[in-house]
This record gives structure tokens, C-alpha cells and sequence, in this order.
């Protein structure tokens, strides 16, 4: 399942300040709110759910992981006036994900190929088995190149990783990742006019995400009860 959030919250308090010297007691008051350049509604077809259905056993092998069919699901953003926005993914289940290692932030490689990339591609666990120890595989999840239009017109895939965005986005031409191995850092992705590497604002954007999955060994799963793949994305939205 992948679930959207958007956050920009501004926190401030105010102090009472005791009336009399002799007294030791306050409370305090906290002002919260949220404060957005547009209200962003950002939607999956699906509901956000890539459903696999029931798989059989039989499609496992003893030796080496397997890669289900590719997914896509329709995504779009739909805002009441143009902004510019960048959005990030987390995982919703570290410490799972079937590869050769794990960053700080739940993300390994792929071990097999995956949406045509042999390698290198950023991928986030699937879940454990009862056991609570057995990781039962992995998947990515990534914009589509060519796909995406902002207010009706084609644009292209920009990415930067690092801490917070940055005015230094380079164009994604190739399948990717909504997510980064690189420990503590997130992915960034935005859109731009094509040809440019400046984020653009609009009020409506739509395109479509891919999803893989891949999964462990017959040999390494206990195949006498049901496994349930338990993927969970997390998309966030943040204002330029």
C-alpha cells in the first residue's frame, strides 16, 4: 500500500508569565497550525494499493529470488492555485528489505533486475515473515519517464538527493527510484518544462508510477502457512 502525506506545520508557544513574584505554578499555551502556499490533494488510483493477488508456491525458486509482473499506478496532484513542490518517499517497514545491505533509512539495492535496471536501483523491504525474522522480499516504486503533465502539458522528471532540496536537480531520463540508498537522505523529485531543470509550478499534475516486487527463495521462506507481502510507502509532499 502506498499512502500520501503532505506536512508543513508552523509551532509556536506562548509562556504565561507568573503575575506575582511568590508564585511557582503556569501552564502554557500552544498555537498550532498549518500554513501552505496551496492546499495540495495528492491521489492514487486504487487507493494506493498494488494488490498481487494469490501467488503459488510454485513460482519460487530454491536458489534465487524472483521478480513479479511491474504495477502501475495513476498518480496526480491537484492544487487550488500553481506551486512548486517536490516530493519524497519513506518506508513504512525498515529493517525488511531483501538486499545485500540496508541504509539508516530502510533502503538496499536491488539484487535482481527490476523495471529493466540490473542494478543499483534503490528498493525497500516487503515485510517479515511470522517469524518476525525472515525478510520475504523487496520492491520498488518510481515515477514513469514520458508520463507526467503539469496543467496539460508534457513535462520532465527532475531528482537530487540530500538532506533537504536544493536549487540543483538533474533531469531523470531513466527508469528510477523514488528512493535513495545513500544513508541519511531522502530522494527529491520534482518536474520541470522540458528542456528545463527548474522545477515548474502548476495546479494539476498527473502521471503514472511503477511498481516491482520481488521475493525471496522457496528454500529460505516457510512455505507450510500463507506469506503476506506487506509493502508500505509513505509519499510526502514539500513546498518550495
Amino acid at each position: 500500500m502506498i499512502r500520501l502525506l503532505q506536512r508543513f506545520t508552523i509551532v509556536c508557544a506562548m509562556f504565561a508569565v507568573p503575575s506575582m513574584p511568590s508564585l511557582a505554578e503556569s501552564v502554557s499555551v500552544t498555537v498550532i497550525g498549518t500554513l501552505t502556499p496551496a492546499a495540495c490533494v495528492p491521489t492514487l488510483t486504487g487507493g494506493g494499493v498494488v494488490d498481487y493477488g494469490t501467488l503459488s508456491a510454485s513460482l519460487l525458486n530454491p536458489n534465487t529470488y524472483i521478480a513479479l509482473p511491474v504495477k502501475q499506478l495513476g498518480f496526480s496532484i491537484a492544487c487550488t492555485a500553481p506551486v512548486r513542490l517536490t516530493v519524497q518517499a519513506a518506508t513504512g517497514r525498515p529493517n525488511t528489505v531483501l538486499a545485500p545491505t540496508e541504509s539508516t533509512r530502510g533502503v538496499g539495492l536491488n539484487p535482481i533486475p527490476l523495471l529493466d535496471v540490473a542494478n543499483g536501483l534503490p528498493v525497500v523491504g516487503l515485510g517479515l515473515d511470522t517469524d518476525g525474522v525472515t525478510k520475504i522480499g523487496g520492491y520498488v516504486v518510481g515515477p514513469v519517464v514520458g508520463s507526467f503533465t503539469a496543467d496539460g502539458v508534457a513535462v520532465d522528471i527532475l531528482t537530487q538527493r540530500g538532506e533537504s532540496p536544493s536549487p540543483n536537480w538533474v533531469l531523470q531520463s531513466t527508469p528510477g527510484s523514488l528512493y535513495t540508498s545513500f544513508d541519511f537522505q531522502n530522494r527529491f523529485t520534482a518536474w520541470a518544462a522540458v528542456g528545463e531543470l527548474t522545477p515548474v509550478a502548476f495546479t494539476n499534475l498527473s502521471g503514472i508510477l511503477q511498481v516491482q516486487a520481488y521475493l525471496n527463495t522457496s528454500s529460505a521462506l516457510n512455505l507450510s502457512h500463507p506469506i503476506v507481502l506487506n509493502g508500505l510507502t509513505t509519499i510526502e509532499i514539500l513546498y518550495l
